[in-house]
Parts: structure tokens; sequence; C-alpha cells
């Protein structure tokens, strides 16, 4: 889907995901935004924020795709204090595009990530960046 607003932040442990567990593709994530700011961890369990797309079809023939995520800004892109974005993949499925676009500055801080991975058993392709 997507999500319009003057301001997008997420924190304190707060998620946003799109994943798949079956041989369908995961949705996509979109969101435009003046600015997106991504903080904090989650008090109770120690989570952290996350956008996240993921392909979690392990060991099942011809599993999905992760849909991707993409976030364009007309400010800054700021995640901190162990905020991130995280494509990724299980099984055969290509984890997807992560696509970070800001007018102005993309900050990663206080140990932020932007990540790909592709796990170990694994034969899809960890994710493609474009900033």
């Amino acid at each position: 889907g997507v999500a319009q607003e003057e301001r997008k932040f997420f924190g304190d442990g707060g998620r946003i995901s799109a994943s798949t567990d079956g041989s369908r593709d995961a949705g996509r994530i979109r969101i435009f935004a003046s600015d997106v700011v991504g903080s904090g961890v989650d008090p109770k369990f120690g989570n952290p924020s996350v956008i996240q797309s993921r392909s979690n079809a392990a060991n099942i023939v011809g599993s999905g795709d992760g849909g991707g995520i993409e976030i364009e800004a007309a400010g800054d892109v700021t995640l901190s204090d162990l905020g991130e974005l995280s494509s990724s993949t299980a099984d055969t499925g290509d984890a997807g595009t992560t696509v970070v676009r800001a007018a102005g500055r993309i900050v990663l801080e206080r140990g932020a990530s932007i990540r790909a991975l592709a796990e170990s058993s694994s034969t899809g392709n960890a994710v493609r960046l474009r900033y």
C-alpha cells in the first residue's frame, strides 16, 4: 500500500512489514512523506523499530519474492537508535529491492542500519539497494 503523510514516524519497536510464507510474492511497502524517521526499540522486548520486506518460505518449491521497500521523502530520511530498513530471503525467493530517495539527507546514526540478507540456507538473491 501507499502511505502519504506530512511526517512518517515509526519508533519504540514499531514495525511496518510485508512478508510471504508461501509461493506468492509479498506486497511492496511504499512510503511517501515529507520526512521519514525510524528510531528506538520496544522497551519491554528490545525489538528494534523496523520496516521489513521478507520472503520466509523455507523449504517450499518456488517460494515467493519479498515485495521490497520504497521510501521517498521531500526532506530527510533518518534512522537512529537501532532503527532499521531490512529486506531478506530465507529460501529461493528474492529479498526484493529497497529504494530510499530523499531530497534532503539520508542519515543512519547510533546503530541504525539498512540491511540486505540472504540467509545461509537460501538460494534467493539479497536486495538491491538504490538511493
